[in-house]
């Protein structure tokens, strides 16, 4: 079961976008410099870098990795597009309307890491009775 929770955090994880493409200047910088406002380029295959809206142009999004929706989305000028999806079609200009550590797969990263982090309330009581009855047991035995 572990095993599994640990695939499924690294593939939450995986959708994180590293990097964005400035518009306009084609300069390449990470996810986390990219500004409120700022007009970004998503090449066909290339994730949506911040939660913004298209500006010019269309593509396809495929959202699975976020949503659960099987099949690509078409978006245009005007459509809200999330981080972490992909544009497997097409090609557009977007706004970021938020900053990478503000984004939705930015909050369900830090949710899954918050919720790792905490022991269950069962862990913590065996944990509790354990530091008190092993060296109970062992000196009951000598």
């Amino acid at each position: 079961a572990t095993s599994s929770v640990r695939k499924a955090i690294k593939s939450i994880v995986a959708l994180k976008p590293d990097t964005a493409t400035v518009a306009g200047t084609k300069e390449v910088i990470p996810a986390s410099a990219v500004q409120v406002s700022m007009r970004l380029e998503v090449n066909p295959g290339a994730k949506v870098p911040v939660d913004g809206v298209v500006v010019m142009g269309s593509g396809r999004i495929d959202s699975s990795m976020l949503t659960g929706e099987s099949k690509p989305s078409r978006v245009t000028v005007g459509d809200d597009v999330k981080a972490g999806t992909v544009n497997t079609d097409g090609f557009f200009l977007m706004e970021a309307t938020h900053l990478a550590s503000e984004s939705a797969v930015a909050k369900l990263v830090k949710l899954v890491e918050m919720a790792q982090a905490q022991k269950a309330p069962t862990e913590q009581l065996v944990n509790s009775i354990a530091q008190w009855y092993t060296p109970a047991v062992v000196l009951s035995a000598a």
